[in-house]
C-alpha cells in the first residue's frame, strides 16, 4: 500500500510540475522592448499568457530533449507557422514567423523560467 501511494504521489507532483512551468522572456524588436510569456498546458501544449491570463490558444510541442522544447502553432489559415525553440539550459528563446515572401523577423531573448 505505501508503495503504490508513493507511486501516485510522485505521478501528481511530476504532472503538476509540467503543468506550472512558465517561460517569461524578453527581447528586442524594433528598439524596443517587449516580452513573451508561455506557459505548460499539460503534456503536449503551451499557452501564451496575456496581461497575467492563459490564453486558449494551443502551441504544440512538437519535440522535447533535456535541453530545448521545439513548439509549433499556425495562424491565418495555416498561412503562417510559427516556430519557437525553448533553451533550456541557456534560459533563452528563438522564434520565427514563416510565410511564403512574408516571414517575421527573428526575434530572441533571455528568459525566467517559473
Amino acid at each position: 500500500m505505501k508503495i503504490l501511494l508513493t507511486i501516485i504521489i510522485l505521478i501528481l507532483t511530476y504532472t503538476t510540475k509540467l503543468q506550472a512551468e512558465t517561460w517569461s522572456c524578453i527581447y528586442s524588436f524594433n528598439n524596443e522592448s517587449r516580452t513573451m510569456e508561455v506557459t505548460r498546458v499539460g503534456r503536449n501544449h503551451f499557452s501564451r499568457v496575456y496581461d497575467g491570463k492563459v490564453s486558449d490558444f494551443k502551441i504544440e510541442i512538437v519535440n522535447e530533449t533535456r535541453d530545448f522544447i521545439h513548439l509549433y502553432n499556425n495562424i491565418g489559415n495555416d498561412k503562417m507557422a510559427f516556430l519557437r525553440v525553448l533553451d533550456k539550459k541557456n534560459s533563452s528563446f528563438v522564434m520565427v514567423g514563416l510565410e511564403y515572401q512574408d516571414s517575421t523577423d527573428i526575434i530572441e531573448g533571455k528568459c525566467i523560467v517559473k
